[in-house]
């Protein structure tokens, strides 16, 4: 699999937290390390969705996407509009097939907003990335994921095989296509920048 961006190494990072000896004074624990490399990467963009968004001069459009994921991640789920949380959920989707594929993706939490993931890339425009995502849904019944993680699972787990042989061709058409993914997320925020404020 691939990882195409430093937000995509976060669920590696945090998994390997957990087995992080309590007792090891020695060194800063993986998830602070990582916090803070996202800070020396994204915060000097700004602290404002004007501030992100008009970096557009001088900095590429994966870059100014990753600060704003990146500042909306510390907003609570309850005060997230309806634009911020699709932002959300198609980041979500792209680090999950990033790191291990629509399998990694569907058996996860994150899989729990797949429907909105695919709705929000439609609404981004951007098609051949929701085809993709479209083609990996189709392995459920009616094409509908259970929205319910436990429930999702054991769905799968009846399914493997073929579920993985879809999956493994949607994976290589996302990679495929993910760098357009920035850019029309980018176009999608600016269009929708009154909906969207940062902590």
């Amino acid at each position: 699999m691939r990882d195409s961006s430093v937000l995509g190494l976060c669920f590696a990072v945090l998994a390997s937290a957990t087995a992080w000896p309590a007792n090891n004074t020695d060194e800063e624990p993986p998830e602070v390390r990582y916090a803070a490399m996202l800070e020396r990467e994204y915060g000097p963009l700004g602290t404002t969705t004007d501030q992100i968004l008009g970096r557009d001069a001088t900095h590429e459009s994966v870059t100014i996407v990753g600060a704003l994921i990146y500042r909306l991640r510390a907003k609570p789920l309850a005060r997230l509009s309806a634009v911020e949380k699709k932002l959300l959920a198609v980041y979500g989707l792209k680090e999950e097939v990033d790191n291990g594929g629509f399998g990694q993706y569907f058996n996860g939490p994150v899989g729990d907003g797949a429907s909105l993931a695919l709705q929000s890339l439609r609404e981004m425009q951007a098609t051949q990335l929701a085809k993709s995502v479209q083609k990996a849904l189709s392995v459920f019944p009616a094409g509908k994921p259970p929205a319910d993680q436990a429930k999702r699972v054991k769905l799968i787990d009846g399914m493997k095989r073929r579920a993985q042989g879809v999956w493994s061709m949607c994976d290589d058409e996302f990679y495929l296509r993910e760098e357009d993914l920035a850019r029309f997320a980018f176009a999608y925020a600016k269009k929708n920048r009154a909906q969207i404020a940062l902590p």
